[in-house]
């Protein structure tokens, strides 16, 4: 396979890069000459991927300081090897969850940090078994990029160590199972997408060419010129505030790979040779993930796996309590410096498992923690941004923003995170994107530590049954003739295309953030609903006002049905204990996870003011409808209108938490001028 490639594909791989280097050229010609020079010469010494042996170092050098949160990580990373280490490596190919690309990572860092050769027999131990698959991937070529890291990154950290016969058998293991036939050739034609896929799979052939780039020059530079450009159509999704378009799961798993990327360019080339030159609001991503980060706690059930304080907005394909992602804004911080993602890092990081005596933390988590670790940043470093924000998209109009607005950052002495208070993420933008939900104008809602309204989470990827956690029915939001709202579609991950994704996508018409205490925002959610070709609704706005100094939440929909049958239902998911009043108008949710005495927290139907036009039902979820496991507690606050007449604008107005708001509120369209209350 080797051989052939190096005959057959020449002229491809010199094609390529004429392409690369004369579309650079139209715009920096020395550019353009440099990355044809650097890519002749190939890569500097090793180590080359990711990690230099200045980091190596620094981390000896922070353990030795007694750094607790270092010294932790390192214990976790030592207690799994030994765990290991009484254990004999698999010598048949595995490939669950991962394979054993996880053990190979903890053995070549811990190599790496010690120099003990007990750590690198076992690492060589564990390549072994990783070539003796027949293919890394099969039909998941994701698999095939995180293989190609693993034994491409312990290939490079033990090269030292590693035999010259197997240094050159573990570069053909990587060249014929992680880029071959089994990889880059067969899948080569997705990696130009703008999704995660594009830099998880490009990032893992070029980790493996620059392992291998020795044994298979031709191919290692084919891979390059091909890849570079390919990339940019991915990295502007990243602009132009930082976020990231599929949920801040898939940030984490994207951003993991963009930073591996940067750090592994940078050390063979000199810099990122234009990776990042198409990816506005970058150099503070890791602010994504801060905002969407809050102290609530959120109840142990399915996909959760976590009972404690501190949970995600977790909009899209994601779970509140994917803290595993924890070390990407730490590696954020190593290449563009910000103590407060460093300080996010670290609070992360803790909630994800509590290290000590008996320590059962994810080594892999220990092991990209201390590898860039820092004991910088503080909650006064976050303090510093404003509390309420919105993240936009590269997209012109905007189809896939999400805000937040919170009560304070930091605690009164700016000790650590605020517990308590209020945070709230809303959703707007579009429903139509890869691992998007059908969540348009959805939002969760935390106050005094509770979080009351929350997102189901990730769906079950096996079930392809599985329907109700991406529904808009499974979602908090308006729900009109039950209908759904529009789903992904393959070409919208087509940068060419995107754009007739999202014609009627919900618009953020109003943002305000703190103004004397409190913070609003009004979306335009019109072109959302969709029946085929027509719409039951003509008109909607939805807005969100915090009320009493952020110390409650005012929900207000207005919108016009088409037809006098227009079914309207108004959702609300939470496992607080709900019970209905009697005047039929309010519903009193009690936190079933708080100490004695349990919080409670109030929810009222302002308007319509009569009872007769709406009816408000408490629907039990005690199965989860995805994984068919159960789900105790889970129940559906659901408030039903009463059918309208034709074009006739009806308005719903919902208040959670704090004193009862006896001001009528603005019309939506006048909060820009007036405010919700009119006291703007």
């Amino acid at each position: 396979r080797r051989g052939s490639f190096e005959l057959g594909t020449m002229h491809t791989v010199w094609r390529a890069l004429a392409v690369f280097v004369c579309a650079s050229a139209t715009t920096n010609a020395g550019e353009a000459v440099t990355f044809r020079q650097r890519i002749q010469s190939g890569p500097g010494a090793r180590p080359r991927i990711l990690a230099t042996d200045a980091d190596f170092t620094s981390i000896k050098t922070i353990i030795e300081s007694g750094d607790a949160n270092a010294t932790a990580f390192y214990k976790t990373m030592v207690a799994a090897a030994e765990a290991a280490l009484n254990t004999t490596a698999p010598r048949s190919c595995v490939k669950a969850k991962g394979g054993n690309s996880q053990a190979i990572r903890l053995f070549a860092q811990l190599y790496r940090m010690t120099g003990n050769t007990t750590y690198s027999d076992r690492l060589k131990a564990e390549m072994d078994t990783a070539c003796h698959c027949q293919n890394w991937g099969g039909p998941t070529f994701l698999l095939t990029a995180e293989y190609s890291i693993a034994v491409g990154l312990g290939l490079d950290w033990a090269w030292d160590a590693i035999e010259s016969e197997n240094q050159t058998r573990y570069q053909d293991c990587l060249i014929d199972l992680g880029i071959n036939e089994h990889g880059y050739n067969k899948y080569a034609e997705d990696f130009g997408e703008f999704t995660n896929r594009n830099i998880v799979a490009n990032a893992g052939y070029i980790v493996g060419a620059l392992s291998a780039w020795e044994r298979n020059t031709t191919l290692a530079q084919y891979l390059l010129a091909k890849a570079m450009p390919m990339m940019k159509s991915s990295t502007q999704m990243y602009g132009p505030d930082g976020a990231w378009w599929e949920g801040f799961v898939y940030w984490g798993y994207t951003s993991y790979h963009t930073v591996l990327l940067v750090k592994s360019l940078t050390q063979s080339f000199g810099d990122t040779m234009g990776f990042l030159s198409n990816a506005p609001g970058y150099n503070t991503t890791a602010d994504f993930p801060l905002y969407s980060f809050s102290t609530a706690r959120v109840p142990n059930r399915p996909g959760f796996g976590w009972d404690g304080p501190g949970a995600f907005f977790n909009w899209a394909d994601a779970n509140a309590s994917n803290f595993e992602d924890s070390a990407v804004a730490m590696w954020m911080h190593k290449i563009f410096p910000h103590p407060r993602h460093a300080y996010l890092a670290r609070e992360l990081a803790s909630r994800f498992y509590k290290c000590g005596e008996g320590c059962n933390a994810d080594p892999t988590v220990a092991a990209d923690m201390l590898l860039f670790y820092s004991p910088e940043g503080g909650c006064a470093d976050v303090a510093k941004l404003p509390t309420d924000r919105v993240f936009g998209s590269p997209y012109d109009p905007d189809p896939m923003t999400v805000s937040f607005i919170r009560s304070s950052w930091c605690n009164s002495d700016q000790s650590g995170f605020q517990v308590g208070g209020l945070v709230l993420g809303m959703k707007h933008g579009s429903s139509a994107w890869s691992h998007g939900h059908a969540d348009v104008g959805s939002f969760v809602l935390d106050l005094g530590g509770v979080r009351w309204a929350e997102d189901l989470g990730l769906p079950n990827y096996e079930n392809k049954s599985a329907t109700y956690r991406r529904s808009t029915a499974g979602h908090n939001t308006l729900q009109f003739n039950s209908l759904d709202q529009p789903s992904t579609a393959s070409f919208c991950w087509d940068p060419a295309r995107a754009h007739q994704c999202h014609a009627d996508a919900g618009r953020l018409v109003t943002f305000n953030g703190s103004s004397n205490g409190d913070a609003f925002n009004v979306m335009d959610l019109s072109g959302v609903v969709k029946d085929g070709n027509t719409s039951p609704i003509s008109a909607w706005l939805r807005g969100f006002a915090t009320v009493q100094s952020k110390n409650g939440l005012v929900v207000v929909d207005e919108y016009n049905s088409t037809s006098n049958t227009t079914s309207v239902t108004w959702a609300m998911h939470t496992h607080s204990t709900a019970k209905v009043s009697s005047e039929k108008s309010s519903v009193t949710l009690t936190d079933a996870t708080s100490a004695n005495p349990p919080q409670t927290m109030t929810l009222r139907v302002l308007e319509p003011s009569i009872t007769s036009q709406y009816s408000i039902s408490i629907v039990p979820l005690n199965v989860d409808n995805d994984k068919n496991e159960p789900d105790p507690g889970l129940v559906k606050v659901l408030i039903s209108l009463t059918p309208s007449a034709i074009e006739t604008s009806q308005r719903l107005v919902v208040q959670i938490g704090g004193d009862v708001v006896k001001t009528q509120l603005e019309p939506l369209q006048r909060w820009a001028i007036n405010g919700p209350l009119g006291t703007q």
